[in-house]
């Protein structure tokens, strides 16, 4: 008998989102325009909740303006704390935590406090865990199929991402991005042999 896996709250929220058709981004454009505007002019906490509930949030907040920035990276340039705390727990995924602007910024890039860096950090770092549970695993023979430029696909898996070798190489990929030079150097030497043999394969795969 096979050991069942157990996972831990947060990956199994993670990986729980439906994927959904492309109308449905379509139609909630005025949406993403309402919440964007709301964060930059400022509004209360409650003023904005009530646009991400009347909408459809799993659209609305992977939002992005011109500049390319979604709400979490807006919210962290003008340092709402309360606001990034919300943003982070109302979108059950992290996707704005690794969503660069048009600038190659990220959320924790344009913190504006000390206390909203730590916050996106230990975000990341849940993110870190993952990759580096997915790297302690062997390849899976069995790939799904994601679609090419979905930015939010690999949020969208259900959680069988450690044994799903595809799945894997783009949310290392999207963790990668974010990191300094020297936090990717700490990154890498916390990997054990097999997860570095692993880690090289995959960024082998992806370029």
């Amino acid at each position: 008998m096979k050991k069942k896996i157990i996972y831990p709250l947060f990956i199994l929220l993670l990986f729980s989102i439906p994927i959904l058709p492309a109308a449905e981004i379509t139609e909630l454009e005025e949406d993403e325009s309402l919440l964007i505007d709301a964060i930059k002019n400022n509004q209360s906490i409650d003023a904005i909740t009530k646009i991400i509930l009347d909408s459809n949030p799993f659209i609305t907040l992977i939002a992005r303006d011109r500049e390319g920035n979604t709400p979490l990276i807006l919210a962290s340039w003008l340092g709402r704390t309360d606001l990034v705390k919300m943003l982070l727990l109302m979108e059950r995924n992290a996707s704005s935590v690794m969503s660069l602007n048009n600038d190659g910024e990220s959320a924790r890039h344009v913190a504006q406090n000390e206390s909203i860096r730590f916050i996106i950090l230990k975000k990341e770092k849940e993110f870190e865990k993952i990759c580096l549970d997915g790297l302690s695993q062997p390849a899976h023979d069995h790939m799904r199929n994601i679609r090419p430029g979905d930015d939010n696909e690999y949020f969208m898996q259900q959680p069988k991402i450690r044994k799903n070798n595809q799945s894997l190489e783009i949310l290392l990929s999207h963790y990668l991005r974010i990191l300094s030079e020297r936090e990717r150097e700490d990154f890498e030497k916390q990997l054990t042999q097999n997860q570095f043999e692993r880690y090289n394969e995959l960024l082998k795969k992806s370029s």
